[in-house]
């Protein structure tokens, strides 16, 4: 159902920019429409391309990818970040992602 070079390119490019983007800007962006099970699928995909950066030693990339609502990343990330152990929502989350973020996009621009 999805490219994971699209999807990872696109993302890259995020990353470069240090500019996140909704789940369903995503779809738009891969010339597709949001449904909560397309959504399931991307975020397999996106597990799997943060694994495949971890094993290539590169930052990740998921991180990038928010809701909407309040420009976090969903419940899925929240599970497989083990080493955050605080809110999922809220100031102290939101602060976290864009530490992550500015990280990554540092990571990413030197590439």
């Amino acid at each position: 159902m999805f490219d994971f070079r699209s999807v990872h390119s696109i993302l890259v490019d995020r990353a470069v920019r240090n500019e996140d983007i909704s789940y369903s800007e995503l779809f738009q962006s891969l010339g597709m429409r949001f449904s909560r099970p397309k959504v399931r699928g991307l975020c397999k995909l996106l597990g799997e391309i943060d694994s495949a950066g971890i094993e290539d030693g590169d930052s990740p990339l998921a991180v990038f990818v928010v809701r909407s609502s309040d420009r976090l990343p969903g419940e899925g990330w929240w599970e497989s970040r083990s080493r955050y152990h605080g809110p999922r929502d809220g100031e102290q989350a939101k602060r976290y992602v864009k530490r992550l973020q500015r990280e990554s996009s540092r990571y990413w621009k030197n590439q």
